[in-house]
């Protein structure tokens, strides 16, 4: 484990210089990496096949992404020093989910599945799979589970990135494990929901059904249905406490319901189910509750509900949303 744990850590690095994302400080650490061995050029490269087999850029933004290889790798390996990519106009969000995405593949690709075995991944959808042992995993936009060749022989061990649910099938001889990064949650047979969003401060673990167990750093915690157990990331801090996202599968179900929720509470709710951005700065919000059922509907249209329902606006700052107003109706 400690091995996979520091090939990942290699992975991440190397998928965020990539996107653009690496800082200075990264990318020396890439530069020592990469002139170590071989091999980790080697590793460089199939990290660079990952890349291409993702089709995203290509998909989606319009790039020659051989082209862009070739100025990457001529870059890259010149004088035996690694150059700091600027990151692209217009890549910012996107571009952090598609690092998310790829480093996956790599991992699958390289730590994960030496002998082989799947990978499920999404894009702009939610995906429903069933997986070797009955179990099923419902994926959110733009996360990859990768599944291991000897899935189900003496444990049932999944790789995780972004946000899934699952319903395990219970078989006490064999344990379900989802590894994120930096958590383990096992589980023997239950339902539950992991939030591991590289873009978020902490990973979170909400359990439906059954018992789980989340550990990470050496600590671990017990979860029982309707609790929620969170990973903050930069404390390395593990709590547990009731869960209070009665919506926290709305991504999933398409139903969000707010039964005269503060104002708070719905922005949480939504940028769950969307991956928004959405803040607050209304002065006064003792009358912002929301009291109605979305289904099927739009980000863009539960916001405009909101704002004519309610007498506030929103602005955008890049990818923030923003409430603004003195008060709600």
């Amino acid at each position: 484990m400690a091995d996979e744990q520091k090939h990942i850590e290699h992975f991440d690095l190397v998928v965020k210089y990539l996107s653009g994302e690496a800082s200075d400080s990264e990318v020396k650490l890439l530069e020592a990496w990469v002139l170590e061995s071989a091999g980790n050029k080697a590793a460089f490269n199939e990290i660079r096949q990952a890349w291409l087999m993702s089709g995203i850029q290509e998909n989606h933004l319009g790039i020659d992404v051989d082209e862009e290889w070739n100025s990457v790798e001529e870059v890259l390996f010149s004088n035996g020093k690694v150059v700091k990519m600027q990151p692209r106009r217009g890549f910012g969000r996107y571009m952090g989910i598609a690092a998310a995405v790829i480093a996956l593949v790599a991992v699958a690709l390289w730590v994960f599945l030496p002998n082989g075995g799947s990978v499920i991944s999404t894009e702009d959808q939610v995906v429903v799979n069933e997986l070797p042992d009955g179990s099923q995993v419902s994926l959110n936009q733009y996360a990859m589970v990768a599944v291991k060749a000897d899935f189900d022989e003496e444990e049932r061990r999944v790789q995780l990135k972004g946000d899934a649910f699952f319903e395990v099938e219970r078989d006490p001889e064999k344990p379900f494990i989802v590894a994120t990064d930096e958590v383990e949650v096992k589980v023997l047979g239950t339902s539950f929901y992991v939030d591991s969003r590289e873009e978020l401060p902490k990973i979170e673990v909400i359990v439906e059904s059954g018992v789980v167990e989340v550990s990470a750093k050496g600590n671990s915690i017990i979860l029982n249905a309707g609790e929620t157990g969170t990973y903050n990331k930069t404390t390395e801090e593990l709590l547990k406490q009731s869960n209070e996202d009665e919506n926290f599968l709305a991504w999933k179900t398409d139903t969000i319901i707010f039964e005269n929720e503060p104002l708070d509470i719905v922005i949480h709710s939504l940028n769950r189910k969307f991956h928004s951005q959405i803040e607050m700065d209304i002065r006064d919000t003792s009358k912002c509750y929301i009291n109605t059922t979305f289904e099927n509907k739009s980000l863009e249209a539960i916001l405009k509900i909101i704002e004519k329902t309610h007498g506030i606006s929103t602005r955008r700052e890049g990818d923030r949303i923003i409430f603004t107003g003195d008060s709600c109706l």
